[in-house]
């Protein structure tokens, strides 16, 4: 998948996408778990996103299928954990501009702020090429 790629980099993206699926191992969790540790408000649009879950080949747009709400945490959580873990903006984890757009104002729900490494302008510039 990443074969044009560093082994270093192949590594670190193929850890950052096992943390977006171990992600999703950690919504299901909380969605039935008694004292879920989220906010009800993410455990209630979690819920409603499993229930009505849009898939791409049924017609949902690459966008509208990452901005929904497992997906946009998911891959947030793989993006974060990229940059945190490795040093590696995981730029394959943006989808668009959109997209982009949908991560940061959810990061900055979770942590009050924006991350000026993590969303900046100059990574906008190369979403948009």
């Amino acid at each position: 998948m990443f074969g044009n790629e560093d082994f270093d980099i192949q590594k670190a993206y193929v850890a950052s996408i096992m943390a977006h699926e171990m992600r999703h191992y950690y919504q299901h969790r909380k969605m039935g778990a008694k004292i879920p540790k989220e906010e009800a408000e993410t455990i209630a649009r979690w819920k409603d996103n499993e229930l009505n879950y849009k898939h791409v080949q049924d017609g949902c747009s690459v966008s509208e299928f990452y901005t929904q709400a497992l997906e946009l945490d998911a891959t947030l959580y793989e993006y974060v954990f990229g940059a945190k873990i490795f040093g590696l903006l995981i730029l394959h984890a943006i989808k668009d501009e959109n997209h982009f757009n949908a991560m940061e104002n959810l990061y900055i729900k979770y942590f009050g702020k924006t991350d000026g490494v993590l969303f900046n302008d100059d990574i906008r510039k190369k979403i948009k090429n």
